[in-house]
């Protein structure tokens, strides 16, 4: 899709698409997205 990335969890090892990192205009601070197998947010972007 558009501006999906692929993201690995460092927590359970799951593979998963969803969208790049974006920043959170609150608070300015940048948001990842969490593994949808275990919820942790110990995500990482496979950079292809």
């Amino acid at each position: 899709g558009e501006g999906m990335v692929k993201w690995k969890c460092r927590n359970c090892g799951t593979d998963f698409e969803a969208r790049s990192p974006h920043i959170d205009f609150g608070s300015g601070e940048r948001v990842d997205p969490k593994c949808p197998s275990c919820e942790s947010y110990a995500v990482k972007p496979i950079i292809e």
